[in-house]
């Protein structure tokens, strides 16, 4: 009998705590997609990064061999 009333005692309808439920997991939902974009883009620049050091070492790498092979 006392199912629809919060701990103060007041009534809740039932349409009214399935609104709210609902609110509150659409809004995690939110957050948790924007902590997603966020990780997304801080991989997209370290893997950015990746590719730019990758592409320095080919470079020194590419140095080294023309001087060994006029050295």
């Amino acid at each position: 009998k006392n199912a629809n009333q919060v701990a103060e005692g007041s009534y809740v309808s039932k349409w009214y705590h399935e609104f709210e439920l609902g609110r509150a997991k659409s809004t995690e939902l939110e957050d948790s997609l924007e902590e997603s974009d966020y990780r997304i883009q801080d991989l997209e620049r370290m893997l950015e990064g990746y590719k730019t050091r990758e592409k320095d070492l080919e470079n020194k790498l590419d140095t080294i061999k023309r001087i060994a092979d006029h050295g």
